[in-house]
């Protein structure tokens, strides 16, 4: 746990921040997860149904509030709790959806280099130290879920995100 004395706004708006992809909206009515503004409206379309749930069970205005504005940044951050929140969405992700991508990929919906993308995309944007030492195992054991091909692997996992970029760079200069 990133933190056992977690707000209780903090700890319904982890619990709650992906409530939207429970509701599947109209078809042709959702824009593509790789889309631009895709997240915007992840995060807006979730803060509303939070929202009213809180809002049905009688929450108080200012919880429904503090719920809300950690749900619409969940997948950027902002400030410290919005930060925990960002994290522990990264940590869940790599623990539980690499299952997912990997079979995606094995069934010839997503090529690999676009699961690796998106298992990198979740473990870089991790601020929180502690978050990014719980994080590399997880991105670690999701990569390895993936089929190898010529894809360069970091020799760390806990390298940011300008030193594989770095190293990037230099391999390909080989």
């Amino acid at each position: 746990m990133l933190n056992p004395n977690a707000s209780l706004a903090l700890r319904l708006a982890a619990m709650a921040h992906d409530i939207e992809r429970a509701f599947p909206p109209p078809k042709d009515t959702a824009p593509s997860p790789t889309a631009p503004g895709y997240h915007d409206w992840h995060q807006d379309r979730s803060m509303r149904m939070i929202a009213r749930w809180l809002g049905e069970q009688g929450a108080a205005a200012e919880l429904i509030a503090e719920v809300g504005a950690l749900v619409r940044v969940h997948e950027g951050g902002g400030w410290p709790d919005a930060e925990l929140l960002q994290a522990a969405d990264s940590l869940s992700f790599l623990e539980v959806q690499s299952e997912l991508f990997a079979a995606r990929v094995e069934a010839g919906e997503l090529e690999p280099a676009q699961a690796r993308a998106k298992f990198h995309f979740m473990y870089d944007r991790l601020r929180d130290r502690r978050a990014r030492e719980l994080a590399g195992p997880l991105l670690a054991r999701s990569l390895a879920l993936l089929p190898d091909d010529d894809w360069i692997k970091p020799t760390t996992l806990t390298a940011s995100r300008e030193e594989r970029k770095d190293a990037s760079v230099r391999t390909s200069k080989l």
